[in-house]
């Protein structure tokens, strides 16, 4: 079987854990790349480092999971990096974000061309990284199976009715949100009924995922596991889902893959 090429853009920002006093590579393209290549695909990154020794820590990543960086810029001077609070429940909390190398970062001509050759390409929407996700949204990619999450935007309602001015250019979009959210879940319906053949997926964390697809909804259930730390694991279920489904185009199976996955990753410290 041919290996799925997997392109995943975005934040590599170091995890500072002040609970545990510990630090971790993480941001949302590092954890995806890395459970795309855990799901069997080969994997490049497409984002900014530093010259600082958090850059180092990166580097080092990479080459343990055979990532490739061919389309990783360097700048001069420090790496993103975030806070992280944990509570009892294993709950995270970012703060003190410093976007560091990423404040500069924007997709180069030969970016884009090179993206039409991956078979997946995912990215997630930041505020502080709009450019970059516009960016992408208007790099045409007919070949390709083109995801945007938008869990970096708040849980709040509102943020659901941002994905309406991007739906025409992505294949799949994946939103956290509450179960009890019931307005926006009624959304994502109406718009995969809207717009056929899109796929909308809602993350609804300890009571697990909803997807839907010209109007029919398929539900899955987490697996009930020990929480030790939830960062990383909307990403693990990202990456399984989009492998699984351009493999097997079955949104259920697609879907308890992606469960097993985010399920292993909460039972563990650190996104991935």
């Amino acid at each position: 079987m041919k290996k799925i090429s997997f392109a995943s853009l975005g934040d590599l920002c170091i995890d500072n854990y002040l609970t545990y006093k510990k630090s971790f590579p993480g941001g949302t393209a590092f954890n995806t790349a890395v459970n795309a290549v855990e799901a069997g695909a080969n994997v490049s990154v497409f984002s900014a480092i530093g010259t600082d020794s958090a850059s180092q820590i990166f580097q080092k990543a990479f080459d343990f999971y055979n990532i490739d960086t061919s389309h990783v810029k360097i700048f001069r001077g420090e790496s993103s990096s975030i806070k992280v609070k944990s509570d009892k429940q294993g709950q995270q909390f970012f703060f003190d974000w410093n976007l560091g190398a990423l404040q500069g970062y924007s997709l180069r001509p030969n970016d884009r061309k090179k993206l039409a050759e991956y078979d997946i390409a995912k990215i997630t929407l930041f505020k502080p990284l709009q450019k970059l996700f516009d960016e992408f949204y208007q790099t045409n990619l007919p070949q390709t199976l083109k995801a945007a999450d938008f869990a970096g935007l708040s849980q709040t309602s509102e943020n659901v009715f941002v994905i309406p001015r991007y739906i025409d250019q992505f294949d799949i979009c994946i939103k956290s949100l509450s179960e009890q959210d019931f307005n926006s879940l009624s959304f994502l319906r109406q718009l995969s009924i809207d717009h056929k053949k899109k796929i909308l997926v809602a993350l609804l964390g300890e009571k697990g995922s909803i997807a839907f697809l010209n109007g029919k909804s398929h539900k899955q259930q987490a697996i009930k596991i020990k929480v030790k730390d939830t960062n990383g694991a909307g990403d693990a279920y990202i990456a399984h889902f989009l492998i699984s489904y351009l493999r097997k185009r079955n949104i259920p199976k697609a879907m308890v893959e992606a469960s097993k996955a985010a399920s292993e990753k909460i039972n563990k410290l650190g996104a991935t």
